[in-house]
């Protein structure tokens, strides 16, 4: 992450945010819950972020930010004008970070962000007892979804119970204790009885594990997004599943009782498409180098999601001030990179992106900010 060492460019920022920001102050809201401002945390422990947004018509996504850097979109797949949300971000350097959230409501607009400072320190300015997080082995964790027993799409009756079993394949360098679980981590309108499955047994780098869960389809008819994320024993994710994010997740349909079934009461067998009612969710949007300068080549790079599956992304990248900007297009992919080749004279230039279904339904990111140093020769 981009550390920040001035408060000017924390001021700045900030300003940009607001600019940024269309509409008047009546729009979305978002509220930084923890941590509060001035926290302080060392390098390598997890921070949790939790934040609630709010609009009248509905609250689409929050886009939280660390500096000049999106860290995360947080969607919200339910219809509620107030939602809580959460994020884990694990600092890898010391500095100060501006953290900032931003609402976006259902027409897309964004409102004022939100803001807190967060100080992060070296592992020479622990305490002497350093948070558990900051022991962790030194090997490197991560996950691998080989299967889904049910895919995503089905239609369920109200009520109607059904199991779900993902196996997940070890493919870090770190050994997977029993104290590994999947928990359970948000869903729309969910009702998950059993938010945790233990892993109960030791797996071996490249070796597989299964997770079976015994669910029951929601009363009320519409479509659902249960997510999972595969955890340590410290309690810190292990990156696995759907685009990198953690998270391992089930969509699904209930079907009003009036209706016809589309398969036999009580079988989760019959395949049926999501109504495509969502719109998409950018999760992501980086680029590299973080700091450029007039010598470098950038790259870009976004992720999106949703809830039937994004048929285009377009990447815009302009001076700011201009118009237009439209430097890359993807089809039918979730993730779109693309390398720039074109030499850039110093200057702050505005990175964006959408994401559209084949519905129609289209989600515009929020600004990102990159300034282009020049080069003393």
């Amino acid at each position: 992450m981009t550390k920040l060492s001035r408060y000017a460019v924390l001021f700045s920022f900030a300003l940009l945010l607001a600019a940024c920001a269309p509409g008047t102050a009546a729009g979305p809201s978002a509220w930084i819950d923890a941590p509060l401002s001035g926290s302080q945390f060392v390098v390598g422990q997890d921070v949790e972020i939790v934040l609630h947004a709010g609009e009248a018509g509905g609250i689409s996504a929050v886009a939280l930010s660390l500096g000049d850097e999106l860290l995360a979109t947080l969607p919200n797949q339910g219809s509620a004008a107030f939602v809580t949300l959460r994020h884990t971000w694990r600092p890898d350097a010391a500095g100060e970070y501006l953290l900032s959230a931003v609402a976006q409501n259902r027409s897309g607009e964004w409102g004022q962000p939100a803001l807190a400072r967060i100080i992060i320190l070296g592992e020479e300015d622990a305490p002497e007892e350093p948070p558990v997080a900051a022991l962790a082995e030194d090997c490197t964790d991560s996950a691998e979804l080989l299967s889904q027993a049910l895919p995503d799409g089905r239609v369920f009756a109200p009520g109607q119970e059904f199991t779900q079993e993902w196996v997940l394949r070890n493919s870090g360098n770190c050994t997977w204790s029993t104290g590994y679980k999947l928990v359970f981590f948000s869903g729309t309108r969910a009702n998950i009885n059993n938010p945790q499955i233990s892993l109960g047994q030791n797996v071996q780098p490249g070796g597989s594990a299964s997770f079976s869960q015994g669910l029951a389809a929601p009363a009320q008819p519409g479509n659902y997004t249960w997510l999972w994320q595969l955890q340590d024993e410290q309690n810190d994710r292990v990156d696995a599943g759907f685009l990198g994010t953690g998270r391992i997740q089930i969509q699904f349909s209930v079907q009003a009782p009036d209706e016809e079934p589309s398969g036999p009461v009580g079988v989760a067998t019959t395949p049926a498409p999501l109504a495509d009612t969502q719109a998409p969710v950018i999760y992501t949007l980086h680029w590299s180098p973080t700091q450029p300068t007039e010598d470098d080549y950038l790259s870009f790079s976004v992720t999106a999601g949703d809830n039937v599956g994004v048929t285009r992304i377009e990447i815009y990248f302009v001076r700011q001030g201009q118009s237009g900007g439209l430097i890359h297009t993807c089809q039918n992919s979730n993730v779109c990179t693309f390398n720039y080749s074109q030499p850039l004279n110093a200057g702050t230039y505005i990175y964006s992106a959408r994401a559209y279904d084949a519905a129609g339904n289209q989600v515009s990111s929020f600004n990102q900010s990159i300034q282009v140093a020049a080069v003393i020769r």
